[in-house]
């Protein structure tokens, strides 16, 4: 007698967090480094506009307890704008260097989906500067922010999806391109993350050890960098002129 089929089990919540992100990434990554830039930076003045700034920062404290406002607004200000400053001019579309002597070009192209796993120590300027660098990247991004820095994250992407729509980006696709995982987050929540990728996928990880150490072991860790973003694989091929 024959087996009967088996229907196919539902996606978990990870597995469709990461579908929205790598359909949106797809799209993404066909857009010019004018427009990439132009996107980095709406994402930078979300948190740097004056006026949000601080309402992250106030947000951090009372949420998390740790810091003071003061401090948490200096942090928020320049981090990102130092981030900013070092991916300015930085190329990640398309041909980034070529060496003539050795007949080769390297050209950038994404690694899809990153995973971000952010501390509560900064809930605002490491999500921040995760996302800022994911997107120059062309990359789509899914934060996993500590449990006490959930909210002040989830305020952030408010503010960056607002800001990469007046680029004229598409509702929908900035918020399946930047996104955030649902509360309650838990070790047991991030720790499907890596495992839902492919595996040339990013993961990014600031936060204590016992956080990290899952997602890094299953995938290639990455830490951000700014001449060329860790979410960015480079690809040498050589000239076939002749």
């Amino acid at each position: 007698m024959p087996h009967p089929t088996e229907s196919p089990s539902a996606p978990s919540p990870i597995e469709t967090l990461v579908a929205r992100a790598r359909a949106a990434q797809r799209e993404y990554e066909t857009w010019s480094q004018q427009q990439v830039d132009m996107a980095v930076a709406a994402a930078g003045w979300a948190i740097l506009e004056p006026r949000r700034n601080r309402e992250l920062a106030e947000l951090s404290v009372a949420d998390t307890g740790i810091g003071n406002v003061e401090d948490k607004v200096r942090k928020n200000h320049r981090k990102t704008l130092g981030l900013l400053r070092d991916l300015k001019g930085a190329r990640s579309v398309g041909v980034i260097s070529e060496d003539p002597a050795r007949g080769l070009i390297e050209i950038a192209r994404p690694v899809g989906v990153v995973c971000a796993i952010t501390p509560s120590t900064n809930p605002g300027a490491t999500p921040a500067n995760k996302i800022i660098n994911a997107l120059k990247g062309r990359n789509a991004v899914i934060v996993a922010p500590s449990p006490k820095g959930w909210s002040v994250t989830a305020r952030l992407l408010e503010f960056i999806h607002q800001q990469l729509e007046r680029i004229d980006m598409e509702p929908e696709m900035a918020r399946a391109l930047v996104q955030v995982l649902p509360a309650p987050v838990s070790k047991q929540s991030t720790g499907p993350m890596p495992a839902a990728r492919r595996p040339s996928a990013s993961a990014p990880a600031t936060s204590p050890a016992s956080s990290t150490r899952a997602p890094t072991s299953r995938s290639r860790p990455s830490a951000s960098c700014a001449r060329r973003p860790s979410t960015m694989r480079p690809v040498a091929r050589r000239k076939t002129a002749w």
